[in-house]
């Protein structure tokens, strides 16, 4: 099992799967076109895989604020239904 960050769309079809189980008011294609207006915004990606295969994923922003100084808010944590309870 390993942590990566989403630094191409390459393996967005994978993570996005997993990400409709939270947001299904999206399909994969306006997903990933979300997905890719927010990275303009500094919105990231990181998921956990394991033999090809995406456990969960985290979508988050890092952020500077004055009250708070430097930070990380996450926008989206799902674990995919087939892992969850694991």
């Amino acid at each position: 099992m390993q942590v990566y960050l989403l630094r191409s769309n390459a393996e967005l079809d994978k993570v996005g799967e997993v990400i409709l189980q939270l947001r299904p008011q999206y399909d994969l294609q306006s997903l990933k076109i979300q997905i890719e207006k927010q990275q303009k915004s500094g919105y990231q990606i990181a998921y956990i895989k394991q033999a090809e295969e995406v456990l969960c994923v985290a979508g988050f922003i890092i952020g500077e604020k004055l009250a708070w100084g430097k930070h990380i808010y996450i926008d989206d944590l799902v674990t995919s239904d087939k892992h969850r309870s694991t």
